[in-house]
């Protein structure tokens, strides 16, 4: 018991940042990516594992290591600010439009759990729950339960092992890749790419490492001696590949789940979580409906902390407001009303669009168009010994950095030779 209890203790910012990867918006993209190609794209979920792991990892690293933000840093290296403002405005518009989908999305799964429910009033709620949560409790309370919340994701996992699975099929499509270049097959690539390695994951993680160092008392590397350097850097790891494989396993399994039951039943296209969940029922039965619906809430209530929080450290330290989730309200008034605002956006376009989905697609290749760019100043960040000092991140990272930052250069340009 002791064992488990050292493991759950070691698991924090990385465990969180991975399993709010895994958001409605991402349930969208997940089960139409099953729907339309069955399993051709679940060798995409296995590769991109390290691939992620080499960024979140640097960016823990380097909120660790600095005891600073993403944005706080390319201000001290002399980033133009245009470039700055070009980034954190991106992102702001970008997590807005994913928070009013993944809040449309839990409202109407609500809905279709409890019929007599309003949709509106439900949306409402959900938007009005995560924006209270965040302001009022206490960052070492709602960081235990954000992580207590992440394991109701396994349920995506049950929905797979009740279904019939051609387990042989799904191991083949799993390691031999396979991808047709015609446009739907390359927007689908840049969509889960831009779902699974997303740009606001990059400022969480970092400043949730900040953070950290706050509740530990322990100040950043750059401030102290190497003691206790090894095992805190081995914590961020074993974190962090847990989060991003514990990610993807669960992407895995929704595209299975849609793969094994909707698209062999001629559903093929999935335009909303609430829809994959609603088309499962009379294929899967009522079991895996709900557990597929409940899901999709815990995924929106886990996920809109995190969009709506990695807004607002940009932001914030864009802005050089206070910041940190470890502030009261009183003093941190800017940071939590930006928050807020972002949230409240968030429940304006959810209530207000008339396809929040097409608005997603747009979000998604403007992610998988940001990442690039922001993974190379990851990489260059993370490098600077100016920086980091003596922890700067190992050829070997920097080497998976930049693999990482070329397919998304790569698969972003293709995705706009294809759509032009």
């Amino acid at each position: 018991m002791r064992k488990w209890k050292s493991l759950w203790e070691r698991l924090g910012p990385g465990l969180i940042t991975g399993m709010a990867d895994d958001d409605p918006s991402g349930i969208a993209t997940y089960s139409q990516a099953g729907a339309q190609f069955r399993f051709s794209f679940l060798w995409v979920m296995v590769f991109t594992v390290p691939l992620m792991y080499c960024v979140q990892v640097a960016c823990a690293r380097i909120g660790r290591v600095t005891g600073r933000g993403v944005i706080h840093l390319m201000r001290k290296k002399g980033f133009h600010k245009a470039w700055i403002s070009l980034v954190v405005i991106s992102l702001a518009v970008v997590n807005a439009v994913n928070i009013g989908a993944d809040i449309h999305a839990m409202g109407a799964c609500f809905k279709l759990m409890v019929p007599r429910a309003d949709e509106q009033w439900a949306t409402v709620g959900m938007g009005f729950i995560s924006a209270i949560l965040m302001v009022l409790v206490p960052y070492r309370i709602y960081v235990h339960w954000l992580k207590w919340l992440a394991l109701t994701l396994i349920s995506y996992v049950m929905v797979t092992i009740m279904a019939r699975v051609p387990w042989m099929d799904v191991l083949k499509a799993a390691f031999i890749p396979h991808l047709s270049f015609d446009l739907e097959s390359v927007k689908m690539l840049l969509a889960i790419l831009g779902t699974t390695i997303s740009p606001y994951l990059f400022f969480w993680q970092a400043s949730q490492e900040v953070e950290e160092i706050h509740r530990l008392g322990s100040g950043p590397f750059i401030h102290r001696h190497q003691g206790g350097k090894d095992e805190e850097l081995s914590k961020i790891r074993f974190d962090t590949w847990v989060g991003m494989g514990a990610s993807n396993i669960i992407a895995f399994c929704i595209i299975v789940a849609a793969g094994v039951t909707l698209n062999p039943a001629g559903v093929t296209t999935i335009d909303s979580a609430e829809q994959a969940a609603l088309a499962l029922r009379p294929l899967a039965g009522d079991f895996s409906f709900y557990i597929f619906s409940l899901g999709v809430i815990s995924a929106g209530l886990l996920a809109i902390p995190v969009l709506a929080g990695s807004a607002a450290y940009a932001i914030s330290e864009a802005f050089q407001f206070r910041l940190g989730l470890d502030k009261s309200f009183s003093h941190g008034k800017e940071f939590y009303l930006v928050i807020v605002s972002v949230i409240l956006f968030g429940v304006v376009f959810a209530l207000i669009a008339k396809n929040p989905i097409q608005a997603l697609v747009f979000a998604a290749i403007l992610n998988g168009l940001l990442a690039a760019p922001m993974i190379f100043l990851i990489q260059k960040l993370s490098t600077d010994r100016s920086i980091m000092g003596p922890w700067k991140v190992s050829p070997r990272l920097q080497a998976g950095l930049t693999i990482t930052g070329v397919l998304m250069l790569v698969v972003s340009i293709a995705s706009l030779f294809f759509m032009i």
